[in-house]
């Protein structure tokens, strides 16, 4: 989906904000409109289009790719992207951890317990386990999570669904979203296998581009968290 302009701007119209790509309105990938109602979404995602230049590809643009996500499908089916959401609970990367080797263990340790820590002091109590076999966690515990999740906008879930397939943690994620740790922190825990690997084996160059551009990811999905949070 690309396309060509050298001119974008946001227009107010009927209570709305919208991207306008000279005198034609920017649509999502499944031509609806985006109708922001907080202008600081708008200018994210006019910021994101403009480092392109002339010849945009909407394909690459991250917040179009979030803001297209909640539009056109969390809007209208929010019930089942929360469920999708939800299953990654059942096997959270934080909460399996190696059997060996004894200073793994202690990094995983030392990373995800004060996440799991700080969920559980809001009631939301899940189990570590070790090794890679499935476990049952407290059925109660995802029933919270969800009714947490039910709370937020499509936009919040939009950015939720994109880091925790990127982490594979939705705990993380959540802890992120009520600032319970930093996008840094996020990254680290995230990538904390693959982090460790590089330094035992030695950094292998498309594995740490592919994590810089995870990082960029991470961020700037936060900015949009940030952003809703103020509306609060």
């Amino acid at each position: 989906m690309k396309k060509s302009c050298s001119d974008i701007s946001i227009l107010f119209k009927e209570n709305y904000f919208n991207i306008y790509l000279g005198k034609q309105v920017l649509k999502s990938k499944e031509n609806n409109f985006f109708n922001f109602t907080n202008k600081n979404l708008a200018i994210l995602l006019k910021n994101d289009i403009k480092e392109f230049g002339k010849n945009i590809d909407l394909n690459k643009i991250l917040y179009f790719e979030i803001f297209s996500l909640a539009i056109d499908k969390i809007q209208n089916d929010k019930k089942n992207y929360i469920k999708e959401i939800c299953n990654y609970a059942s096997t959270d990367l934080i909460c399996y951890r190696a059997e060996s080797p004894e200073d793994l263990i202690k990094l995983q340790n030392d990373f995800w317990d004060p996440v799991l820590n700080d969920l559980g002091e809001i009631n939301l109590k899940f189990n570590k386990f070790y090794g890679l076999m499935p476990k049952y966690q407290p059925k109660m515990s995802i029933l919270n999570l969800q009714k947490r999740l039910n709370k937020l906008n499509h936009f919040e879930l939009s950015c939720i669904f994109k880091i925790t397939k990127i982490s594979t943690s939705i705990l993380l994620s959540y802890s992120l979203y009520k600032n319970l740790i930093d996008e840094r922190y996020f990254f680290k825990c995230a990538f904390l296998d693959e982090i460790w690997q590089s330094i035992q084996w030695g950094k292998i160059n498309d594995e740490e581009i592919k994590r810089d551009a995870y990082l960029k990811i991470i961020k700037k999905t936060k900015i949009i968290l940030d952003i809703l949070s103020y509306e609060k």
